[in-house]
């Protein structure tokens, strides 16, 4: 399949993301590690936020690991994304899952918004650049995120082929080489 500068700029930013080792393969140790960053972060119950965590992990091992390695390499998750994308219950299955253990983790005070201090938070504990400027874009401006606005972000940076979409930034500045 071919794909857009700004699909592939978005695949290379989401392994990167993921990649919280920078091995080069995407393990549930990356999404471990993640857990732990979040649970100290936050002073939060470990346990919750790596189930949180090893959930999204589940979620996008048992669909993107191709040659069941227990690992996702780039190449697969490339290959996860074209199937999203062209699979609309696959794609409204995996996002809404996404979503709602993303709302989880990201909702440190349980209060059905997210701010943009719990925003930056989660962008430090999964080693991506994100500020104000950053989270007024994905807001439009509002003073927080709902459950429906994160829901909206991540399939535009799933789906959406336009530069300016606000969703692209979810997981920071896109990537443009590995």
């Amino acid at each position: 399949m071919e794909h857009t500068p700004i699909r592939l700029a978005k695949a290379r930013t989401l392994f990167s993301v993921y990649d919280h080792d920078r091995n080069g393969v995407l393990e549930r140790a990356d999404f471990e590690a993640v857990a732990d960053n979040v649970a100290r972060a936050r002073s939060a119950p470990h346990e919750e936020v790596r189930r949180l965590c090893l959930s999204i992990w589940n979620e996008l091992q048992q669909v993107a690991d191709e040659d069941g390695d227990g690992r996702v390499s780039f190449q697969e998750l490339l290959a996860y994304l074209d199937l999203l994308t062209h699979d609309p219950l696959l794609f409204h299955q995996q996002v809404l899952t996404l979503s709602r253990l993303l709302f989880e983790i990201l909702d440190s005070d349980h209060d059905g918004r997210i701010t943009q201090a719990e925003y930056i938070e989660f962008a430090g504990c999964l080693r991506f650049s994100a500020d104000r400027r950053t989270f007024l874009t994905l807001t439009e401006g509002a003073d927080s995120l709902s459950a429906e606005q994160l829901q909206l972000r991540l399939q535009e940076f799933y789906y959406s082929d336009r530069p300016e979409s606000p969703g692209n930034l979810f997981f920071g500045p896109l990537v443009e080489a590995l």
